[in-house]
Parts: structure tokens; C-alpha cells; sequence
């Protein structure tokens, strides 16, 4: 049995024709997600505007302005859901603000060219996801944040309570294997 070699030239372009057939796949996968996502937001859109019509029957159509909104952090409520991870990742420890917007310039690629962009980005983003937490009972303030301004806050995940059937099957697991 003789083994041939495919010359170097060969495997090259087998190589490049499997790389772009995978992007070209990637790419079809992609325009699949989008139109579907368009669908959806074309039948939002005349959902609003149908109840806008109903609200305000008076007010004369204005032209719609287009905002792209919540594409900072990759999505509507990425921030939120970032700092609960880590949060949840460090529990039982606590971070503070510092350390949290250090970790979001990584996780998020941010680049802040002055600290009054860096502080910005604390006091508006990551501290409104704090406080949303917060509101949920899902983080706890760990600072005195009247007694002393101007200083970093300590904030840490709290794990939620169990339901009431959690505790009673283990009170019944404990019992059925308690020592005799």
C-alpha cells in the first residue's frame, strides 16, 4: 500500500476553501437570527404605534427618530446581569466599586481616557446596577454610604432564601439521619 503526500499548495487552498464555507455558514446562521429578530420588532413597532394612536388620537403623527439604545454593554440589561454574576462568583467575599469597575473595563472592553470618564461610568452605569440589585434583593450595601462620602462601596450578593419545602425536606433528612 503506497501512501501519497497532497502537496503543501493543495492542503493550503483545502484549508482556506473549509474556513470560508464556515464563515459563509456562520454568516447564513447569523442573517436567520436577524431577520427573525426584525420580524419581531416590525410587529412591535405597529404594536406601539397602534396603542400611540389610541393614546394620543389628537396629536399629529411626528416622524420616529431612530436611538440605538442599550448597545454599550452588548444588550438591554448586560450590565445588570454581569455584576450579579460576579457578584454571585465572589460570594461569600464582598467587592467594592473600584475593584467592580476595573473587572467591567475588561469583561466590557471599555476604555475610559480620564478619570472623570471612568467615574461616569461608575456613577451612571455600574451603581445604577448595583442599586437595581439592591431594589431586588439580590446585593447588599456593606458601606455606610451617608457617614462617608467620596469613598469606594462594598457591596456583596445575597443568596436567595430557601423555599419553605427546601427547609422542610432537609429538617427530614437530617432526622431521618441523625445518630440514634
Amino acid at each position: 500500500m503506497s501512501v501519497t503526500r497532497t502537496p503543501p499548495e493543495q492542503k493550503w487552498l483545502l484549508n482556506e476553501r473549509a474556513v470560508v464555507t464556515g464563515e459563509l455558514q456562520a454568516l447564513e446562521d447569523e442573517l436567520g437570527r436577524l431577520l427573525a429578530r426584525k420580524a419581531h420588532l416590525v410587529n412591535l413597532l405597529a404594536a406601539l404605534e397602534n396603542v400611540y394612536s389610541q393614546v394620543a388620537p389628537a396629536v399629529p403623527e411626528a416622524p420616529v427618530l431612530a436611538v440605538h439604545g442599550h448597545t454599550r454593554y452588548g444588550g438591554r440589561g448586560n450590565c445588570i446581569k454581569w455584576v450579579r454574576k460576579v457578584l454571585q462568583e465572589a460570594y461569600p467575599a464582598a467587592l467594592d466599586t473600584a475593584a467592580l469597575t476595573l473587572a467591567a473595563e475588561e469583561a466590557f472592553g471599555l476604555v475610559h481616557a480620564t478619570p472623570a470618564q471612568r467615574g461616569k461610568f461608575r456613577n451612571n452605569s455600574l451603581r445604577t446596577a448595583l442599586r437595581t440589585l439592591l431594589a431586588q434583593g439580590e446585593a447588599e450595601r456593606l458601606h455606610d454610604y451617608k457617614g462617608v462620602p467620596h469613598r469606594a462601596g462594598v457591596w456583596r450578593w445575597v443568596p436567595p432564601e430557601p423555599a419553605y419545602a427546601d427547609v422542610v425536606a432537609q429538617a427530614e433528612h437530617a432526622r431521618e439521619h441523625a445518630w440514634p
